[in-house]
């Protein structure tokens, strides 16, 4: 939206392009309606997919959440021509990712 009212044409055919979508899809709907609710198996959560207890889940998503800022975080060094300047040491990384790695389970298991 911010692109289109800036004047970008890029953002003008991505809202125009969005509206017909939206127009389109309510037009069929009815049409659509017994396919599109075919899928509805009601509220589920990973662990009832997985079959899991809900504090792996957390510990594995942790994980991956991890190792998705280490590889980020390579990618850059592979990258970057120059080192930024106030970039958090090494041992500031290790102990956040500990920290987020070890109470995510613990979170996600306490009951509301």
């Amino acid at each position: 939206m911010v692109g289109a009212v800036s004047g970008k044409l890029d953002g003008l055919v991505f809202m125009v392009g969005m509206m017909s979508g939206v127009f389109i899809f309510a037009e069929i709907f009815p049409v659509l309606k017994r396919f599109y609710m075919s899928g509805d198996m009601g509220t589920l959560r990973l662990p009832q997919v997985l079959k899991l207890h809900s504090g792996i889940i957390a510990f594995l998503v942790c994980l991956m959440v991890v190792g998705a800022f280490w590889l980020g975080e390579k990618t850059e060094q592979r990258f970057q021509t120059h080192k930024p300047e106030g970039a958090p040491k090494r041992r500031f990384k290790l102990a956040g990712s500990t920290i987020l790695v070890l109470l995510g389970p613990y979170i996600a298991d306490r009951k509301p």
